[in-house]
């Protein structure tokens, strides 16, 4: 749920605080410091521009087009010991991959592939096929990895942190996205 349409945000003093604690619309207060606080508030009014058949059509596909790759793909080649979904969103799926520390960080599925020849068959069905070109990443359910790292922190769908800093302990997660 994309809050931030929903909810509205403002930050205190102690007395504003214990004032909007009175506020029909109050929500929630959490204190930052000695006196500040953050107050969250319920709008008293919301506005849609987007048809509700159009919304839960794109998030049926969505649904859909994780569970054909997850299952008709990652579940057939790829060892789903040594991969962890990390958060999902519309339209991408951060996932964490284990890695080799003695290798560089660019290592992509190298080291969890445990089906070769069914890898070497259908990788270019899902990912894009680098002697095809860039318009290759963009191919209707396809999948692109956006971003790469090795530490990644999420918080929440859209609200995330990855690092591309080397360090001894290696893992990488990617972002696979669907178009």
């Amino acid at each position: 749920l994309n809050e931030e349409k929903y909810t509205k945000v403002k930050l205190c003093n102690c007395v504003e605080t214990k004032e909007s604690h009175r506020r029909q619309n109050f929500i929630s207060s959490r204190q930052i410091n000695d006196n500040l606080y953050i107050v969250t508030y319920r709008s008293l009014f919301y506005k849609c521009n987007t048809c509700v058949q159009s919304g839960l059509f794109t998030l049926d596909n969505a649904k859909y087009a994780y569970c054909a790759f997850v299952y008709e793909f990652m579940h057939k080649c790829l060892d789903m010991n040594k991969i962890h979904f990390i958060e999902g969103d519309t339209d991408s799926s951060y996932w964490a991959i284990a890695g080799n520390p003695d290798k560089d960080i660019h290592q992509g599925f190298e080291f969890v592939v445990s089906d070769k020849e069914f890898w070497n068959e259908h990788r270019y069905e899902w990912f894009p096929d680098p002697t095809k070109g860039k318009e290759d990443e963009k191919k209707l359910g396809g999948v692109a990895v956006e971003k790469e790292g090795n530490e990644m922190i999420a918080i929440a769908a859209k609200n995330y942190y990855i690092s591309s800093i080397y360090k001894e302990t290696f893992s990488a997660e990617f972002v696979i996205h669907r178009f």
